[in-house]
C-alpha cells in the first residue's frame, strides 16, 4: 500500500484529503506545519507528500528546499498546493507539481495517481 504524507495547517483541507487519499487506497499520514511534516518524513518514509505552499512557522518551500538537501528525502514526489499564488517562483526542479486551490478533486486524484503508481 502506498503512504501519502499531507503537511496542511487548513484543518478543513487536511482531512477531507486524508479521508479521499483513504478511499482511494493509500495510507495516509498528516501534519500541521512544516517542521512536523518534517519530523514525520524522517519516520514514514511516504512515497508522495501533498503539502500546502503558505504555513505557519515553516512553510513547502522551506519543506521542499529541506527534502532536496536529504539524501533520504531528495527523491519523493512532492506537489504544492496554494490558493494565494498560481505559480510557484524559485523551486524550479525541485517540486514535481503545482496545485491550485481550489483543486478539481478527480484531477487531483489522476496526479496522485501517476505519481505513485
Amino acid at each position: 500500500m502506498k503512504t501519502i504524507l499531507v503537511i496542511e495547517d487548513e484543518s478543513s483541507i487536511a482531512q477531507m484529503l486524508m479521508a479521499l487519499l483513504e478511499l482511494e487506497g493509500y495510507r495516509v499520514a498528516s501534519a500541521q506545519d512544516g517542521h512536523a511534516g518534517l519530523a514525520l518524513l524522517r519516520t514514514l518514509r511516504p512515497d508522495l507528500v501533498l503539502c500546502g505552499l503558505m504555513m505557519p512557522r515553516l512553510d513547502g518551500r522551506g519543506v521542499v528546499q529541506a527534502m532536496r538537501a536529504d539524501a533520504a528525502t531528495r527523491d519523493i514526489p512532492v506537489i504544492l498546493m496554494s490558493a494565494g499564488v498560481d505559480r510557484v517562483d524559485g523551486l524550479d526542479g525541485l517540486i514535481t507539481a503545482f496545485v491550485r486551490k481550489p483543486f478539481e478533486i478527480a484531477a487531483l486524484v489522476s496526479l496522485i495517481r501517476e505519481l505513485v503508481e
